[in-house]
């Protein structure tokens, strides 16, 4: 999560904890009513709103696939925010309970509910583009965003020089080194002895990801999985590879050259080579999104603020490269 995103949470965290400790002060009569306006603007404008545009900011372009138009207002937005709430209250505090000028008060709270309101203006700017004019695309076959086999046949003995990462899904894994399937399994995923939900559960999941959820150490499952699979390890079944979308739906064919419209989970699948270059800028994790299966190269890279003429400069030198070495 960006520096913003998150300090806006956390403000909106402190803010609803201070709101909630003055409520109760309140209830037991510990604290004037007065109050109360105070009281109110912690939680609504302080938590609720806060915690709105820090999630906001955070999720909403990833699910429309859009960056934020004014990314350098975020931070502007976010200290608007903080003096018109802060200013607010010291007025009102100021005006009701000491001797300074009732006037000056005023314009001192005017002032800062102009700062919240600028601060909701700057909301809207950005968030609103993000919201309108988005067309999804959706190709004809949505593929399963996973490791595909290689077009050219494997080198004999080239199991032993693979390299299990824990950026790595576990479908890829199993893919690659069927062995590993017992392995897994008497690491704690009973679930992989099912075959659909082997193939569900490997699909979407990272090694990183899994072993932290089920509180595994994912160091030493790479050790385990990286060594040398006792024979009794290795007699699990091999696991069969994910379902292919069908040649004449690919909206590519190897040769081509990728364009910022090609779907990810189609280029993945005719290229797997390019997988490298989602990892390196997004990360492994970015694989267990099922949007990432069936995104276009341009969304993708928007949705992780990344510039999609540069990711398909990247990829497209990775597709010449290996359409040289054929």
């Amino acid at each position: 999560m960006d520096k913003y995103p998150r300090m806006f949470i956390i403000s909106s965290v402190i803010y609803l904890l201070i709101g909630t400790v003055m409520g109760v002060m309140m209830a037991s009569h510990a604290l004037d009513p007065q109050f109360r306006f105070v009281h109110i603007h912690l939680n609504l404008f302080g938590f609720m709103a806060m915690m709105v545009f820090g999630v906001a900011y955070h999720i909403l372009p990833r699910f429309m696939g859009k960056t934020i138009k004014y990314p350098m207002l975020i931070p502007v937005h976010f200290y608007f925010a903080t003096i018109g709430l802060i200013g607010m209250l010291i007025a009102f505090l100021a005006g009701g309970y000491t001797e300074a000028d009732a006037l000056i008060a005023e314009k001192l709270f005017e002032m800062s509910a102009g700062f919240s309101t600028l601060a909701v203006f700057l909301f809207a700017i950005n968030i609103i583009p993000v919201l309108l004019l988005t067309p999804r695309r959706a190709p004809g076959s949505a593929p399963v965003l996973a490791s595909a086999p290689s077009p050219e046949p494997k080198a004999e003995g080239a199991q032993e020089t693979f390299v299990i990462t824990a950026s790595m899904k576990i479908s890829e894994v199993l893919e690659k080194k069927p062995g590993t399937l017992n392995v897994f399994i008497n690491a704690g995923f009973k679930a992989l002895a099912d075959p659909e939900k082997r193939k569900t559960m490997g699909e979407k999941l990272v090694l990183k990801t899994a072993c932290q959820i089920r509180g595994i150490n994912v160091d030493d499952l790479l050790k385990k999985l990286n060594g040398p699979i006792a024979e009794g390890e290795s007699q699990g079944q091999a696991v069969e590879a994910a379902p292919e979308v069908p040649q004449a739906q690919l909206s590519i064919k190897r040769g081509d050259l990728i364009t910022l419209q090609t779907p990810v989970g189609h280029m993945v699948q005719v290229y797997p080579e390019t997988k490298i270059v989602l990892e390196r800028n997004y990360g492994g994790e970015c694989f267990t999104c099922p949007g990432m299966a069936v995104e276009t190269i341009e969304q993708t890279a928007n949705m992780h603020n990344k510039k999609p003429e540069e990711i398909l400069d990247e990829i497209n030198t990775i597709v010449k490269k290996a359409l040289s070495k054929a």
